[in-house]
């Protein structure tokens, strides 16, 4: 890496790492499952949520995506979790992974999905969303709800 201390202000700036971002929704219903969502465009189940866009604040971005990936304007609380994912496969910068508080679900409430974007969705327990989840989506799940329990945030390490 160069050294940055002879930059001028805006050269230091460009020699800085990037990263992305993304925001996502721990919602559960009354009975404590967790909602999960079936994108699309990958094989795996997610929190509701996706990608920091330029400029946008990760709440906003978590309450945007609530909006279009289930039809629901969803109170975003404050944030549970936050990981950090490294560079793979076509994602050529590591990530920084949002999870905020978006309460609890009542059961009158309507789902819409957008069909282009996420074909399925349903409340799971906590105890088998490892079946369903990414390990690594599966461990900032289950820190997010440690958090909410105790009333704090967790940064989620990386597994081995």
């Amino acid at each position: 890496m160069p050294d940055s201390s002879n930059l001028p202000p805006e050269g230091y700036f460009d020699s800085l790492a990037t990263h992305y971002a993304a925001a996502e929704a721990l919602v559960e219903d009354p009975h404590g499952r967790v909602l999960l969502v079936k994108p699309s465009y990958r094989p795996d189940w997610s929190l509701p949520g996706g990608m920091v866009e330029e400029g946008e604040e990760p709440h906003a971005a978590c309450a945007r995506e609530a909006r279009e990936e289930l039809g629901l304007v969803l109170p975003v609380g404050r944030m549970l979790a936050v990981d950090w994912a490294p560079p793979d496969g076509i994602r050529p910068r590591p990530m920084a992974l949002y999870v905020f508080d978006c309460g609890i679900l009542g059961e009158d409430a309507v789902i819409t999905l957008p069909p282009e974007e996420i074909e399925d969705w349903r409340f799971v327990p906590p105890e088998e969303t490892g079946t369903l989840l990414r390990p690594g989506n599966n461990a900032r799940m289950h820190a997010a709800r440690q958090a909410r329990a105790e009333g704090g945030a967790h940064y989620v390490p990386r597994m081995a």
